[in-house]
C-alpha cells in the first residue's frame, strides 16, 4: 500500500468511528423520544424525556454535518499534501520520488502488456558555469523556462520529471527507441531555439540527451542508469547532441579524455550561453 492509500485508509477509519458515535447518539435520542410518548413509562419525566430526545437528535444531525465538513477539509488538505510531496517546487514538474513510483508502475504494466517503454535523460549544458556567471536566480529562471518548454513539447505523450539539479527525465510509454530518438532530437532543437528571459537579459541554452528503451529484465534503477550513461556520453562527445544506448547493453564505451579537454570545456562554457540585453 502506498503513502496516499495508507493515509486515506486511516482517514476513512477515523470517519467511520465518528459516524458510529453519531449513530449511538441518534439511537439514544430516539429511545428517549419513544419513552417520552409513553405515559406509563415516563411518569413525571414525560416532558424532560421529550426535550432530551429532540435535543439529542438535533445534536446528532449537527455533529454529522460537522464531520462531513471536516472530512471534506481533510481530503483537500491530503490532496494538497500529496501534490506537494510529488511535485518539484521550482519547476512544477514531477519530482524524483514521483518519477521512481511512476517508472516502477509503468514497467510492471508494460511487462504484462508487452508494451515498450523508452526513457530520455536531459541535461542543460554548462549549467554550473552559467550559475557562476549569472547567479542562481538566473539559473532558476532558466530551469523554469526549460521545464515549461519540455512540458509543452511532450504534452500528454510522456511523463516529465525533474531528476535533480539541471537534469530531467522523460518517460515515454508505448514508445519504441526509434520514436524516442526522434522526439529527443526534436526536443533538443526546440530548446535550442527557445529564448529564456531574466530581468533585462535573454538567454539561449542547449541541452544534451541520453535515450534508451526498457528491456524485459529492466528495473527502474537499471533503465535510469543506462539512460544516464547515454547522457554522460553525449556530454563527453561535445554536448548539444543526443546519444542512444542499446537496450541490451549494460555498459557504454566512453571516449577517452583528451589532454586539452578541460581547457576547451572552460572556453566552451564562456560561449555556450548566448545572451543579449533588452534595449
Amino acid at each position: 500500500m502506498d503513502d496516499a492509500n495508507f493515509t486515506r485508509d486511516i482517514q476513512m477509519r477515523a470517519m467511520h468511528s465518528r459516524f458510529v458515535l453519531v449513530g449511538i447518539c441518534a439511537w439514544i435520542s430516539v429511545c428517549l423520544l419513544v419513552a417520552g410518548w409513553m405515559p406509563d413509562w415516563s411518569g413525571n419525566l414525560h416532558t424532560l424525556w421529550l426535550i432530551s430526545g429532540l435535543m439529542g437528535l438535533v445534536s446528532a444531525v449537527g455533529l454529522a454535518e460537522t464531520i462531513k465538513s471536516d472530512v471534506r477539509l481533510q481530503e483537500n488538505l491530503l490532496n494538497e499534501y500529496m501534490h506537494a510531496a510529488l511535485t518539484d517546487a521550482l519547476t512544477g514538474l514531477a519530482n524524483r520520488h514521483s518519477l521512481d513510483r511512476m517508472l516502477s508502475t509503468m514497467l510492471k504494466e508494460s511487462a504484462g502488456r508487452r508494451a515498450p517503454v523508452s526513457m530520455i535523460m536531459i541535461d542543460i549544458d554548462h549549467f554550473k558555469a552559467f550559475n557562476d556567471q549569472w547567479g542562481h536566480q538566473a539559473g532558476d529562471a532558466v530551469l523554469r523556462c526549460v521545464s515549461k518548454k519540455m512540458s509543452e513539447f511532450f504534452g500528454n505523450k510522456a511523463f516529465v520529471a525533474r531528476y535533480g539539479g539541471e537534469e530531467f527525465a522523460v518517460v515515454l510509454p508505448t514508445c519504441r527507441l526509434r520514436d524516442a530518438e526522434e522526439l529527443a532530437e526534436n526536443c533538443r532543437e526546440t530548446v535550442k531555439l527557445t529564448t529564456c528571459e531574466f530581468r533585462e537579459r535573454t538567454f539561449r541554452i542547449t541541452i544534451s540527451c541520453g535515450i534508451t528503451e526498457a528491456n524485459s529484465s529492466d528495473t527502474a534503477d537499471s533503465l535510469t542508469q543506462r539512460a544516464d550513461m547515454a547522457l554522460y556520453t553525449a556530454k563527453r562527445m561535445g554536448r548539444d547532441m543526443i546519444w542512444v544506448a542499446d537496450p541490451n547493453s549494460s555498459q557504454l564505451p566512453l571516449p577517452a579524455e583528451k589532454p586539452a579537454e578541460k581547457h576547451m570545456e572552460k572556453l566552451e562554457a564562456e560561449t555556450a550561453v548566448t545572451t543579449s540585453s533588452r534595449s
